[in-house]
């Protein structure tokens, strides 16, 4: 979920950018640094398995942003996050 909610936050941010007339500043995806493999690993994935076929259109979310090159999702050790 805190993976979630930054990728929504990133997404949103990005937006009022765009809005604000900044769209040069984010023509690349936005990198965000996770120390939690599986979330990262589901939010590149782009397969349904019977573990993860339930999994609440929320978290989904996550794979769509990063499929759409709105955010770039980078593992970093949890003791240099």
């Amino acid at each position: 979920m805190a993976l979630h909610h930054a990728v929504k936050q990133t997404v949103w941010l990005r937006q009022l950018m765009v809005e604000m007339g900044l769209g040069d500043y984010v023509d690349q995806p936005t990198p965000i640094f996770a120390d939690n493999h599986q979330a990262n690993n589901l939010a590149k994935e782009d397969i349904v398995t019977a573990g993860n076929m339930y999994f609440r259109t929320t978290y989904h979310y996550n794979k769509e942003a990063v499929r759409d090159k709105l955010v770039d999702v980078i593992n970093v050790p949890t003791d240099r996050n």
